[in-house]
């Protein structure tokens, strides 16, 4: 008697931890979802949130990572295509700032492209970065509107794509409000 009355503290007191660790856990955005926010210091030492109004692409990657410096060319490139439209936001993840200035210092970037710094890595976990690179595409009013996960053939393409959609669906006349007089 005296065992099965320990099994059933020690139960429940696993089930009060797993309610409790589940319930304050932050969940993995989704496409769809709000996009977290970031209010990261940049290498500048501004604070950077993601901007409001136009398509924000937020990468969060690291300097010794293979597949995140390939990425940051394609993301480089998109900068410099679609210019003001686009905000990038890279966000280096759990590295001293010395190292991320010395890494940009040898691989100058186009002066569009904000560089953040996440040292502690809260960013990344509220929003949900498993690996490197994780590329976010939010579109002006804030929602997620694409997640890639990692590197591989076609990335390039497939940013430059999404992002052009992101744009598109913003100028679709559906998507402008109608004036305030008009009729419907």
């Amino acid at each position: 008697m005296r065992y099965d009355l320990q099994v059933s503290r020690i139960s429940a007191v696993l089930i009060f931890s797993f309610v409790l660790i589940s319930s304050t856990a932050h969940a993995e955005p989704r496409i769809g979802d709000e996009a977290p926010a970031l209010g990261l210091p940049a290498l500048d030492g501004n604070l950077v949130e993601r901007a409001r109004g136009v398509v924000t692409v937020v990468d969060f990657y690291a300097t010794w990572c293979g597949p995140c410096q390939e990425a940051l060319v394609h993301l480089g490139a998109l900068s410099e295509t679609f210019g003001p439209v686009v905000n990038v936001v890279l966000v280096d993840v759990s590295e001293p700032a010395a190292t991320v200035r010395a890494f940009f210092a040898a691989h100058p970037l186009p002066a569009g492209v904000r560089v953040v710094l996440d040292a502690d890595g809260v960013a990344s976990s509220r929003w949900g970065r498993n690996r490197f690179p994780t590329t976010f595409i939010v579109d002006g009013g804030g929602v997620i509107r694409f997640i890639n996960r990692g590197y591989g053939p076609g990335y390039g393409a497939r940013i430059r794509q999404r992002v052009t959609a992101t744009l598109e669906a913003a100028a679709a006349p559906e998507a402008r409000p109608l004036p305030k007089n008009s009729a419907k």
